[in-house]
């Protein structure tokens, strides 16, 4: 049976949403800023570990951007 997502609830729609999201859920707690557009995502505690232990070990390394400013880096990347 197929549902639109507007008839799921919470817990339902949560679990559609995989990776950084926009709004605090259930999982994704801890608020992170992509430096590059400076908006605030969220994400869980693995990533948030993950995005730590990146800032304490190479400074060089962006430790978290958001899917669009990526995808733009890659797109920057590609055409050099």
């Amino acid at each position: 049976m197929v549902r639109l997502r507007e008839t799921l609830n919470g817990e339902e729609r949560h679990s559609l949403t995989l990776g950084p999201t926009r709004n605090v859920t259930v999982t994704n707690r801890y608020g992170v800023h992509c430096p590059d557009c400076g908006e605030v995502y969220y994400v869980d505690e693995s990533a948030m570990r993950r995005i730590r232990s990146a800032r304490e070990g190479d400074q060089s390394e962006v430790p978290f951007r958001c899917a669009d400013c990526d995808d733009e880096y890659a797109e920057q990347e590609s055409g050099r």
